[in-house]
């Protein structure tokens, strides 16, 4: 049950990336517009070069995670699922993805947490404006010290030529997604 259950829930962290309306939102749309799910599939020069910005986006928001919640939230999209291990979020807002940061740092800042990178980037394109990455998030302390390691993956949309994430999925070490 939980093997449909969990993709259940992948598939609508996907239809909210690839734009599946909300139903509140579903009146504003054009009720006979074509939804557009296929688009042709990228160069490989275009594909090197949106794992370069991809990468460089998520470079950017580990350094901005270890300045401040308010910055780090800058590089999610709304809304944002958090697939966390006992429970799913929806942040719909800023407000909210800017508070869970807040929270998350706050537990981190008593146990010497000082900044954060990552390690081995794992960038599948699924289409042009769609990308699944893994990473190892590698915590340290000020002195250098490594605090923790920790599989992540996440879901990003690239929408005025900026790439977002638009779902966070803590995942095992042995788990992680291959790239293309």
């Amino acid at each position: 049950m939980w093997k449909h259950a969990s993709f259940s829930i992948l598939a609508l962290g996907f239809g909210i990336t690839i734009g599946f309306p909300h139903p509140a939102q579903a009146e504003t749309l054009e009720p006979n517009a074509p939804l557009q799910l296929a688009q042709a599939s990228p160069s490989s020069a275009t594909l090197a070069s949106e794992r370069v910005s991809i990468q460089k986006a998520l470079s950017d928001y580990s350094d901005a995670f270890s300045r401040s919640a308010a910055e780090a939230a800058t590089f999610y999209g709304e809304p944002t699922l958090l697939l966390l291990p006992n429970q799913v979020k929806v942040l719909s807002k800023r407000a909210d993805i800017e508070d869970f940061f807040a929270k998350t740092l706050a537990g981190l800042t008593p146990l010497g947490y000082s900044y954060s990178k990552f390690v081995d980037p794992r960038i599948r394109l699924l289409n042009a404006t769609t990308a699944i990455c893994s990473a190892v998030a590698v915590r340290f302390k000020a002195d250098g010290t490594e605090m923790q390691r920790l599989g992540v993956t996440y879901l990003l949309h690239k929408d005025n030529s900026a790439w977002k994430i638009h779902e966070l999925i803590p995942t095992d070490l042995d788990k992680l997604v291959n790239a293309d």
